[in-house]
């Protein structure tokens, strides 16, 4: 279960800052301060929570694992993401979606837990780790990508 500390930490790490940083902008007394509270030793108080929250750039739902029913509450790592896929061009975003898209099918599992979808239809795993199916990724992902991507395998070492 995630908790205050932990969510603290994961949005401090997030914006690279270290405990001591963190303190400094907060005018917290030191970097032990912050250390007791990302280790539920103890809590800060209001005023710092918000301190904490605008140093951070999160909400005070999001830090407090609060969200209202339908709210949709994104963590700091997740946040990360929609800003670097925001800095992307149309070319980047589409990249994205179809590894995401990708990424989705072979994953989503049916109910007895040993099959996944692909395009709709249901298959075996092992049948969509096939060399076929790993060409048509890399067809795709040369489409996406304008055929400009670094090859990364056993292949290319020497």
């Amino acid at each position: 279960m995630s908790t205050l500390g932990k969510r603290m930490r994961e949005a401090r790490e997030s914006k690279g800052l270290l405990q001591n940083q963190l303190a400094k902008m907060i005018g917290a007394r030191s970097a032990g301060v912050i250390s007791n509270w990302e280790n539920d030793l103890n809590k800060p108080d209001i005023d710092k929570l918000l301190a904490i929250c605008k140093a951070l750039n999160v909400s005070v739902g999001s830090l407090l694992g609060f969200a209202a029913e339908g709210e949709f509450i994104c963590s700091p790592a997740e946040q990360q993401l929609i800003e670097k896929y925001r800095g992307l061009d149309e070319r980047g975003q589409s990249a994205v979606w179809a590894i995401l898209e990708h990424e989705y099918r072979r994953s989503v599992q049916d109910a007895s837990g040993c099959r996944l979808v692909a395009r709709g239809a249901a298959q075996p795993a092992e049948q969509l780790a096939s060399e076929d199916n790993l060409a048509k990724l890399n067809e795709i992902l040369d489409e996406q990508f304008g055929g400009d991507s670094n090859e990364t395998g056993a292949q290319g070492a020497d």
